[in-house]
């Protein structure tokens, strides 16, 4: 019973590899190789898409050090790169006003 196994195992791996020779010799792809090179493309289409993000990500928090206040976003589930400086560097904590101006209580009215 088991020569009649090995043999059965035998024969089914000569038949696989002379099918294999013969799809390989006459240009025929495997599903396999096509699900694979799908895999692949889609894999290449995700990094490029995370290149993209990064960047945009970046682009932004050059924005918000720029304008001085903090962009919301609305999908909290893509990781946010904070940035470590305050936005006062960019006003300048002496900018010519007095303490109660800075605080929003200036004599002359609000904006708001």
């Amino acid at each position: 019973m088991r020569d009649a196994i090995e043999m059965v195992d035998r024969l089914q791996k000569k038949t696989s590899s002379v099918l294999s020779s013969l799809k390989l010799a006459t240009g025929a792809a495997s599903s396999s190789d096509q699900v694979d090179s799908k895999i692949f493309a889609l894999k290449s289409r995700m990094d490029k898409i995370q290149v993209l993000m990064r960047e945009s990500q970046e682009r932004w928090l050059q924005i918000e050090s720029l304008c001085g206040f903090s962009v919301l976003y609305a999908n909290e589930t893509i990781p946010v790169m904070h940035h470590s400086g305050s936005s006062s560097h960019f006003y300048g904590h002496n900018s010519g006003m007095s303490e109660s101006e800075e605080n929003g209580s200036s004599s002359s009215g609000s904006f708001l």
